[in-house]
């Protein structure tokens, strides 16, 4: 189509914009727009292409003149897009509409908006939720949301990992300052997802192949995140499909012997051989490659030819050899005759079937208990699944799976790759890598047996509240990454539902450390190593914003069980029976008094506890301290509850359980500038004030469990004076 055969646009939209959907979408595409005010976006990608669009738009105003604007087919959302489903606020800015977004833009309000904002409680969903696998692929996502670009890409981290995105565009400026986000840590994000970043301008895309700190100037960009498996579309890197041995070597798996069915001519012997692979085990339907294989390799010692086809069944089954060699299948051609309609069955044939597990356990001799191979390449057109479903008792020695996938049914009745990767998942593999090199519709695939990510200083490193969060992070990095994890034992085995320790996690495994408390710092979290099978250490006590999206499942594990449970519940009672409402606080004396471990003088507690009282004159302040007796005294004008009060016969180790449980599950709670009490209450449903010292202002101030520094670190003691020193 020439420039003047193109439909007129509607305005309010960029070239590089325009580039974009000339380079990314295709007609049938799934197209998501977030944050799509008006809708003059998808208005031109409507106009442009016939696709499926997705809009979400959480103002008001705008969704009423979105759905005015609105054409056939198109999907309205009135909602925001978050890293959890729920409610926020969404600030709607009267002077600029347009720059509307979830977080206050404090740089520009003054300059560009002094009329203010509308606050609206607006409904939110993460793309995970509301697009679940068995949906498929999305094509394409645009994300136009005024700084919570990584709030959303957080959301959709299980459609990010398993590839179910292939393109996001996303604009950088100002907005991530406000918001405080970077570039960087976006750029890191998407590179252990698989996706590879490249900055438009104008109609070109340049690659970022490591982030440079210049980069970050909050200066105005639009951003393209490419999946791997179309980057050699944008490098310009001539196609190749390849055995992914960088990868594996990447994942320190290596592979001692391999069983390749579809062997075809047998090319990637070599390379195997190169390898360092022991036992290679050539599987081959065509007879004819089948004869060439058995007599290029009749005197090789660590070759293998076996002739059949690979199945779910032992029997006969029918082979339709075709034009092209390599698209030779047991299944009919479906939409391979319309990408290559050049290739055609030109005979059918009948061949032997026969199961994986029938010929690789005949292959184990000499009552030896090592399988002979623990990688499987297959190439067989359509036939993965059968050959996999044949090969259920084989799998439980395999560590890689290498495979052709398809996006769509190129072969009749052909497993898509969404139902491969439902198949292996439940064997314990997950995708590590994939490739379309030749066509968007197929590719090869890499899976592996489900990495390990260990933290072997649980139990070790800091205290109870550090180890909560190591805990923590180790168990939703795992989760985000698809893999499995360990941590060596520590206090919370016996305290709460968790996952329990080992005593030997990390042997064997790469040492990984984390160097700083920030995620903007974390040599962790801003790099491309998605750490499997790796050893993490450190305290991960990052702005709990980032552990967010997993707040049901942290609580689930750090729910109590047991004698604590029973004993939690004993407090619980307490509480209830005294009636009127339930105050906490924790004062922490003992250890304090130096660096950002300040002593909170009692002075600022009273103060609040005096205002609150004013509301609320039935009022139980459940005190919580490492010494109690030289606090106590202080607070004798409120009705005051302490551990010694809740059966201390009934006491259980740990003796800081008891103030942590209460802590739980108090009104309202006051803590120190402590990870302990932070922590529980992260874990408190109930309260509805939370409380902490801050030594900038000299008194308590209000933070998010869930969205805040467990420990304030930019304050000192020494700095502040003695009062606030041991």
């Amino acid at each position: 189509m020439t420039d003047s055969q193109k439909p007129a646009l509607p305005p309010i939209i960029q070239s590089e914009e325009i580039a974009i959907i000339d380079r990314c979408i295709s007609d049938g595409d799934v197209v998501f727009d977030i944050g799509a005010f008006h809708g003059e976006w998808s208005q031109n990608v409507h106009k442009l292409k016939n696709c499926s669009l997705h809009l979400f738009e959480a103002s008001p105003e705008a969704f009423s003149v979105l759905q005015e604007q609105s054409v056939a087919g198109e999907m309205l959302n009135h909602m925001a897009v978050a890293v959890e489903t729920g409610h926020l606020t969404f600030h709607v800015y009267r002077d600029k509409p347009r720059l509307s977004s979830t977080y206050r833009r404090h740089s520009v309000e003054a300059a560009l908006m002094p009329a203010g904002f509308n606050a609206y409680e607006v409904p939110c969903t993460s793309l995970d939720d509301y697009w679940p696998s068995e949906k498929g692929l999305i094509n394409f996502l645009k994300i136009d949301v005024e700084g919570a670009e990584y709030d959303v890409l957080r959301g959709a981290n299980d459609l990010l990992r398993r590839g179910g995105v292939d393109y996001i565009q996303f604009e950088y400026g100002g907005t991530f300052a406000d918001s405080g986000t970077t570039l960087k840590i976006l750029y890191y994000h998407l590179r252990r997802l698989r996706y590879h970043l490249f900055r438009v301008i104008g109609d070109s895309f340049e690659e970022i192949t490591e982030f440079d700190d210049s980069l970050e100037d909050f200066e105005y960009s639009n951003f393209l995140a490419v999946n791997e498996r179309h980057l050699s579309r944008f490098t310009g890197q001539k196609p190749n499909i390849r055995v992914y041995f960088e990868e594996l070597e990447e994942l320190n798996i290596p592979i001692r012997g391999v069983v390749h069915i579809g062997a075809h001519e047998g090319r990637e012997v070599i390379d195997y051989r190169d390898r360092g692979v022991r036992q290679i085990i050539m599987i081959e339907a065509n007879p004819k490659y089948a004869a060439k294989l058995r007599e290029r390799y009749q005197d090789a010692s660590d070759v293998t030819v076996i002739e059949g086809a690979v199945s779910d069944q032992a029997g006969v089954a029918t082979f339709n050899i075709a034009s092209s060699d390599q698209s030779s299948s047991l299944l009919p051609l479906k939409k391979h005759a319309d990408l290559y309609p050049g290739i055609v069955y030109t005979e059918v044939i009948e061949v032997e079937a026969f199961t994986l597990d029938e010929r690789l356990q005949a292959s184990v001799t000499n009552g030896s208990e090592t399988f002979p191979v623990n990688m499987i390449v297959m190439d067989i057109q359509g036939a993965e699944l059968m050959a996999l479903r044949g090969g259920v008792k084989s799998l439980a020695h395999i560590d890689a799976i290498q495979l052709e996938v398809n996006y769509d049914e190129l072969y009749e009745g052909c497993p898509s790759i969404w139902e491969i990767d439902d198949f292996l998942e439940k064997h314990g593999f997950i995708r590590y890598k994939t490739d379309t090199p030749f066509s968007r519709d197929w590719g090869d695939a890499l899976y592996v047996r489900r990495p390990v990510v260990v933290n072997s200083t649980v139990g070790s490193l800091g205290r109870f509240g550090n180890q909560f969060f190591q805990y923590g992070f180790l168990r939703c990095h795992a989760r985000d990454m698809g893999f499995h994890f360990e941590n060596t034992r520590w206090v919370g085995d016996q305290m709460f539902n968790v996952t329990l320790g080992t005593t030997a996690a990390g042997d064997g495994l790469r040492a990984v450390s984390q160097k700083t408390y920030t995620t903007e710092g974390c040599e962790i979290l801003n790099s491309a190593d998605r750490l499997g099978n790796a050893n993490i250490n450190g305290f991960f006590q990052y702005n709990t914003n980032f552990y967010r999206r997993h707040r049901e499942m942290l609580r689930a594990d750090f729910s109590f069980r047991g004698l604590y449970a029973k004993r939690a519940e004993h407090i619980a009672a307490n509480f209830w029976n005294r009636g009127g409402l339930i105050v906490g606080a924790h004062l922490r004396r003992g250890d304090y008094g130096n660096r950002f471990f300040y002593i909170a003088p009692t002075a600022w507690y009273i103060d609040w506890l005096r205002d609150l009282q004013r509301d609320h004159p039935k009022l139980t302040v459940y005190i919580a301290s490492d010494e109690l007796s030289k606090i106590s005294q202080d607070f004798a004008e409120f009705d005051i509850l302490t551990a010694e009060d809740l059966d201390p016969d009934g006491r259980i180790e740990p003796t800081f359980f008891d103030d942590f449980a209460a802590l739980t599950m108090c009104d309202k709670v006051a803590i120190s500038n402590s990870s302990f009490s932070f922590a529980a209450t992260m874990l408190n449903q109930r309260a509805d004030e939370f409380m902490r010292p801050d030594l900038a202002v000299k008194k308590l101030t209000p933070y998010d469990p869930w969205s805040s520094q467990p420990l304030l670190r930019t304050e000192l003691a020494e700095d502040h004076g003695p009062e606030f020193m041991k």
